[in-house]
């Protein structure tokens, strides 16, 4: 059982001409998702975000177990948050952004067979994410 590890954002800037925080979460999914433009933009921006952060993981081909544990920094965003709220986009994009590269088979319940969800507490606004080989 090997373990491998990396750090995602849950927050990125996806305008190229002003600096506008999106934020990674259902209620701004439902937002974009009225517009496949850029529901699909917005998805091809976060799986090119992430390739640095995912490049070192190993390929597996069997079954795999994920716990994402959510950081948030309070001091430039107080406000409470759902964590399935959060995971639910964070995850769904990730792991199709890992199947595309080939790291592992697919996400469907045959190989992907438990997710777990965290919250790590104060910290800088990402998501540590956990792959276990089984």
């Amino acid at each position: 059982m090997t373990k491998q590890y990396c750090t995602i954002p849950i927050v990125f800037n996806r305008c190229k001409t002003k600096k506008r925080n999106f934020w990674l979460n259902l209620n701004n999914y439902t937002q974009i998702a009225k517009n496949p433009h850029a529901r699909n933009s917005t998805k091809k921006m976060y799986e090119e975000l992430i390739q640095p952060h995912i490049s070192h993981l190993k390929p597996i081909a069997g079954q795999f177990k994920v716990t994402y544990t959510i950081y948030r920094d309070y001091v430039k965003s107080p406000v409470l948050f759902d964590l399935d709220n959060v995971v639910s986009i964070v995850s769904k994009y990730f792991m199709d952004t890992i199947v595309n590269a080939g790291i592992v088979v697919d996400d469907n319940y045959n190989y992907m067979v438990e997710v777990t969800i965290k919250y790590g507490g104060k910290g800088k606004t990402r998501a540590d994410v956990e792959i276990e080989e089984i």
